[in-house]
């Protein structure tokens, strides 16, 4: 699962968002094509090079396909979570401080930047991360349902916003994309 970068190639990103995220790869990762892009994209809909399977209880809920990217991912979160302590996202992600508050600022955020976005979909992506990262530790499902909201969040969004985005879409990315790069290396 990937998650939607911002580009300076802006219009061709939304041109092709769509088509991205039922592809199976992207054109940044296809040999000669030009891009800033490493890592895993975040707008297709292949799962990180194989990091998340169903688990295996046959809930048919998804789990790290191994103890390795269950790992790295959880580092990943520790880090993310030193990082972002004592701010407004580090709060709805380990679900520590004032969540509620924190939550409605990042939310806020989001949706009075330029050319503001849905606040629906903004407090989708919000509600999604609330948790992600408590106790340094990443639940697959969690992780895949926040890329998803984040990516719809993105897909809706106008040409001006993605152009100029505010902070707080800017650290969720970040956010998003650690986890997620953690996956994708020990995959």
């Amino acid at each position: 699962m990937n998650i939607k970068r911002l580009s300076l190639n802006l219009s061709l990103g939304l041109a092709l968002g769509s088509s991205l995220l039922f592809s199976e790869t992207a054109f940044a990762q296809t040999p000669g094509f030009s891009s800033d892009v490493t890592g895993p994209i975040m707008t297709t809909s292949d799962v990180v090079n194989g990091a998340f399977i169903p688990d295996r209880g046959g809930r048919g809920r998804l789990a790290f396909r191994t103890e390795a990217i269950a790992s790295a991912v959880n580092q990943a979160a520790a880090s993310v979570n030193s990082q972002t302590a004592n701010n407004s996202l580090g709060n709805v992600l380990t679900g520590t401080g004032n969540v509620a508050a924190s939550a409605s600022q990042l939310e806020s955020g989001l949706v009075n930047a330029t050319e503001g976005i849905n606040p629906t979909l903004a407090r989708n992506v919000v509600a999604n991360l609330q948790g992600l990262t408590t106790n340094g530790r990443v639940d697959a499902v969690r992780l895949a349902a926040a890329v998803e909201a984040y990516n719809a969040l993105i897909n809706s969004s106008s040409g001006v916003f993605l152009s100029e985005p505010p902070d707080e879409l800017l650290a969720i990315q970040s956010v998003l994309a650690a986890l997620l790069n953690a996956a994708f290396g020990a995959g």
